[in-house]
């Protein structure tokens, strides 16, 4: 039997950060989110974000929140079918 390891938003926004090479100070200055809520994202056993906030997050890493919360991006349709800013 084989398992998915399923990677949660803590895991994922590390990975974006440093794919992005971005520092976290940076990711505030982007999303205008305080440093501290930030970091607190980021701890073992930290807070969720705010949908408001996941966004703001997602924008600023160039993925969709999606990613961000599961790990898969989606389904293309979707994609096309969201408005642009």
């Amino acid at each position: 039997m084989t398992t998915m390891m399923f990677m949660g938003f803590k895991e994922n926004l590390k990975d974006e950060l440093i794919y992005n090479d971005m520092q976290t100070k940076e990711l505030a200055a982007k999303t205008g989110i305080s440093l501290n809520t930030l970091n607190h994202y980021l701890v073992q056993n930290g807070t969720s974000p705010s949908a408001e906030n996941a966004v703001k997050i997602a924008h600023a890493l160039g993925v969709s929140v999606e990613y961000l919360v599961t790990g898969t991006e989606p389904p293309k349709k979707i994609l096309s079918a969201l408005p642009l800013k």
